[in-house]
């Protein structure tokens, strides 16, 4: 075995550890970090000595990423407070590096489909942990939510579900394209779900709504296949989904039921648990300063003079336009958009699903310091990476030497 094999295999192995561990990151603290944080550190140093010894060019998206890194950076000369801005621009600085430095690896299929396989492993864990050992979990009794509780970490539900919302598409999509294992993809997405509700999250829900329904009706990769054959299968799965809801409805505490009315999910019982309040002080504090925001890190303080608390927007989007305004949300927009079409270009349906995911959950939630952005974001960079090498059409280009 030559010594590039070696590279390439130690690299597959570091990459399965991390993205299983990924979800767990909250409880893996220590009194120096997270143990992830170290691991992640190692990968960027190790996939930066790799990709030294090759020739690669940016995409599109990673110019556009790292434009928008710059005027984060630069934002520290407008930044209403420069601890928020430190606090901010850190963050979404280690994450971009790692980003990047992962999104340049080339990796071959079968390690980014192993790499999939074991986030859904992750994911199964994740759920596990959240339904069946209660000894890590309690009852919020105003709600009547589920939260997991380990290492004297308090996992916020609402992250839960968006860290599940990859797994889930995977196992529907896998229900759907992989006969062989069907019954293990079904009920791995029905213990997903399960967990997902049980959180609740009313945003995360209304994600794995759409993104199921996606996956539902436009799965039907295998040519060899009737229409008749993937018409029995949808009827399988509504049959077995409805069974499901039917046993475990009856599990679920009526104050939880009630988060998941009409209603509520419309936001119009609770606003949303007081989102739509900050996202009008978020949209107020754009139209105040919107060419180049407050700092990066500073929606808290645009917050604190609109809102009257340091809150974060609750909402991606918002997020970045208040923060770096016009200016550096258009970056972070072409990042996106970029992604967005090379996947319906490519006709990917697992990842364009999963990234229509990401977009919607990031409506209603603050992401730029959550995992789950950045963990997504890096399975669509690795993907555009290694099916770009063989497309003359996209930039990216490898040679070895």
């Amino acid at each position: 075995m030559n010594n590039s094999k070696i590279q390439q295999n130690f690299l597959s192995f570091i990459l399965y550890i991390y993205f299983f561990l990924v979800p767990f990151e909250y409880f893996l603290v220590t009194s120096v970090g997270t143990l992830l944080r170290f691991l992640g550190f190692f990968i960027g140093i190790y996939s930066l000595f790799y990709l030294f010894f090759q020739r690669f060019r940016f995409t599109n998206a990673i110019i556009y990423l790292l434009f928008w890194l710059f005027i984060n950076a630069i934002s520290y000369f407008w930044a209403f407070s420069s601890e928020y801005w430190l606090l901010g621009f850190s963050i979404i600085f280690r994450n971009s590096l790692l980003l990047i430095s992962l999104g340049l690896i080339r990796i071959n299929l079968k390690t980014y489909n192993n790499i999939i396989k074991t986030y859904i492993l992750s994911g199964l864990f994740l759920s596990f942990f959240t339904i069946f050992y209660s000894i890590y979990s309690f009852q919020n009794i105003f709600e009547s939510r589920t939260f997991i509780y380990i290492n004297g970490v308090l996992f916020d539900p609402n992250y839960l579900v968006a860290l599940l919302i990859f797994p889930l598409c995977a196992t529907l999509y896998y229900f759907f394209t992989k006969p062989n294992f069907r019954i293990f993809y079904f009920f791995s997405y029905l213990i997903m779900l399960f967990a997902s509700i049980i959180s609740g999250s009313r945003g995360g829900f209304l994600t794995i709504i759409v993104v199921s329904i996606l996956i539902f009706l436009t799965t039907s990769n295998n040519k060899k296949k009737s229409g008749l054959y993937y018409l029995i299968i949808r009827l399988e799965f509504t049959i077995f989904f409805v069974l499901f809801l039917f046993i475990f409805i009856s599990q679920f505490e009526t104050n939880l039921i009630s988060r998941f009315s009409l209603e509520s999910l419309l936001g119009f019982s609770d606003g949303g648990s007081g989102r739509l309040q900050i996202w009008i002080s978020s949209i107020n504090a754009f139209f105040e300063n919107p060419i180049i925001g407050y700092g990066s890190g500073n929606v808290y303080q645009a917050n604190l003079l609109f809102f009257g608390k340091a809150v974060g927007a609750h909402n991606l989007y918002l997020s970045l336009i208040v923060e770096t305004g016009i200016l550096g949300f258009s970056f972070f927009y072409l990042f996106l958009s970029y992604i967005f079409f090379f996947l319906i270009r490519r006709n990917s349906k697992l990842e364009l699903i999963s990234f229509i995911g990401l977009l919607i959950v990031c409506l209603f939630l603050d992401s730029l310091s959550a995992k789950y952005l950045w963990l997504y974001l890096t399975f669509m960079l690795l993907y555009i990476n290694n099916t770009s090498i063989s497309n003359k059409n996209i930039v990216v280009k490898y040679y070895a030497n």
